[in-house]
């Protein structure tokens, strides 16, 4: 049985996420398509929302017309074509930012009554209130590679992580936790969430076969893979330390917020190596 699919998904850019003064308009194009994805841009806003449109579900591996299959299917969708964007994030989760209000007191006029020689001079003093806000939006555009998405959710499927069970193989189970961990990461609006969703995910695929590397070998298992500098990797396992434990001295405070403060440059790399050591284990299932 194969019927069509459609739904809504959001999408922000991954650098610059959302927040209260700050939006998104994001131009995404289909490619290397055989007409399985149609997207249709509705709106800018927090996230830029489309509809979605599978045009046969069984291209998408999807049999079932139950709504949690359904569900689950589509994030898995979503986390396949995440892997192959660089600038961009999509979600089936809408966020909102609330809006607050303010209501100001009433205050007093004073009135000054000033005597010349020419009569009284009556001034009226009134405190106006204005409240002033700034709000950006944030504009890009990238492309999503249809056929390397179906390829990566063909792989995902086999995982089946919404369905782990006693019996699931530890690789199984250890590259669903990679992969949960990657998915939050692409949903999240705060940067350092961002890094930490992001190191868990390399952390967890590089040991999807048991083997628990730490330190320097952590480090040399994943530059190996993803061809980044072991460098840069020993920087974000300290910084990721650093989020995790108290800072004892000034040393370890000032490594802290200096990382913090270098996440916009950190973050790019650091989702390009969650992506190829996620394919590559996926690959090997």
């Amino acid at each position: 049985m194969s019927f069509e699919v459609s739904g809504q998904i959001f999408v922000h850019d991954f650098l610059n996420p959302p927040t209260e003064d700050r939006s998104c308009n994001i131009d995404l194009n289909v490619i290397n398509s055989t007409g399985v994805l149609t997207l249709q841009k509705v709106s800018p806003g927090i996230q830029t929302k489309y509809n979605l449109n599978i045009s046969n579900s069984s291209s998408i591996w999807l049999t079932s017309i139950d709504q949690t299959c359904i569900n689950y299917r589509l994030k898995d969708l979503i986390v396949a074509i995440n892997l192959s964007l660089r600038r961009t994030c999509l979600s089936i989760v809408q966020s909102n930012y609330p809006t607050t209000d303010i209501s100001f007191e009433p205050s007093d006029t004073k009135v000054k009554i000033e005597q010349t020689k020419n009569g009284k001079i009556v001034s009226i003093i009134e405190t106006i209130r204005i409240r002033d806000s700034v709000h950006i939006e944030i504009g890009t555009q990238e492309n999503i590679d249809e056929n390397s998405s179906l390829n990566y959710l063909e792989k995902i499927i086999k995982i089946n992580r919404f369905n782990i069970t006693k019996t699931t193989h530890e690789s199984h189970v250890n590259i669903s936790k990679s992969i949960n961990e990657y998915e939050n990461a692409m949903m999240s609006f705060n940067r350092l969430r961002i890094f930490k969703n992001l190191f868990n995910s390399l952390e967890l695929s590089t040991n999807w076969d048991g083997v628990d590397r730490r330190g320097t070998i952590l480090d040399s298992e994943i530059s190996s893979i993803s061809l980044i500098p072991q460098k840069d990797i020993e920087y974000w396992r300290g910084l990721y330390n650093r989020t995790k434990h108290i800072d004892r001295t000034p040393t370890e405070s000032s490594d802290y917020v200096e990382g913090v403060e270098k996440l916009t440059t950190i973050l790019p790399t650091m989702r390009e190596a969650s992506s190829k050591l996620l394919i590559n284990r996926l690959n090997r299932i």
